[in-house]
């Protein structure tokens, strides 16, 4: 599962890579127009594909992407937005919610994920 999106902080968006060089620590992006670019590693954010899709099917991207979602247990039921990220404590994805609440993915009681934009482009959403 090494699938992920680049973020180029330059241009402000999502871009493919077509080239990557360790050794001269660089990416080489598709550009829009008929010249690919260089870019260094700092000018980027790189997002992490987390094995999950919304309810349309829309692959969901830690640090990225921002969902709307329902969240119901024996105690609680509400609906929030939020975005997933990696928690390395733990070794899972965890969703943070409007409110700082925080969900391990692997609980049931989060459901009806919807994607509704990213951090980059819509961070007004949270």
């Amino acid at each position: 599962m090494n699938e992920f999106i680049v973020w180029d902080k330059k241009s402000e968006s999502f871009r493919q890579i077509i080239k990557i060089d360790f050794v001269n620590i660089y990416f080489q992006l598709e550009s829009e127009s008929s010249d690919d670019y260089k870019v260094n590693l700092n000018d980027l954010t790189t997002h992490t594909y987390i094995g999950k899709t919304d309810i349309n099917d829309k692959k969901i991207y830690a640090d990225c992407s921002i969902v709307e979602f329902e969240y119901n247990d024996d105690v609680f039921s509400y609906q929030a937005t939020g975005y997933f990220t990696y928690d390395s404590e733990i070794a899972s994805y965890v969703l943070i919610d409007d409110a700082k609440n925080i969900e391990q993915l692997s609980k049931k009681c989060v459901t009806n994920i919807k994607v509704i934009g990213t951090l980059q482009e819509n961070p007004e959403l949270l």
